[in-house]
């Protein structure tokens, strides 16, 4: 069985970051080298976001690129540490998982593939985003939607 992360790690996380990029090219004036260094990728996975060859863009909600802007722009005056950005991207992927894209995400994955489809159980047919939590990490900055 896949678990939300896996998927996160495969499909959203890499679009995030492309859409991140995208950000701090477009709006705050980086070059691709700089937007990959602050970024921790190398300059060839910062040139396959930008040619949409990794993290194809999803669509997202206004809330969550109105947080790819705010992170992009953290980054671009030097507020966000590494781990804030983190943070912030683990925020984006709980939301996603809230608003329930990530179950739509993982079903339209199955649709696609056999092999997905022949595989156990998604997370989603077994109520785990529905059924007790597991209690969620504190951060010092949580958007408010994780706290409702």
């Amino acid at each position: 069985m896949k678990t939300p992360c896996e998927t996160a790690a495969r499909y959203l996380l890499p679009a995030v970051r492309a859409l991140i990029a995208r950000k701090l090219i477009e709006n705050h004036g980086y070059m691709q080298s700089e937007a990959s260094s602050k970024l921790g990728i190398s300059p060839s996975a910062m040139s396959r976001y930008l040619a949409s060859e990794r993290g194809r863009i999803l669509k997202f909600t206004e809330e969550i690129e109105a947080l790819a802007e705010s992170i992009a722009a953290g980054i671009s005056r030097g507020r966000l540490s590494p781990q804030d950005v983190s943070d912030r991207l683990c925020s984006i992927c709980m939301i996603y998982r809230k608003t329930g894209d990530m179950c739509r995400l993982e079903k339209a994955l199955r649709n696609r593939s056999k092999s997905l489809q022949s595989a156990g159980g998604d997370f989603c047919e077994i109520k785990v985003l529905t059924g007790p939590q597991p209690k969620e990490p504190s951060y010092d900055w949580q958007h408010p939607a994780l706290t409702e």
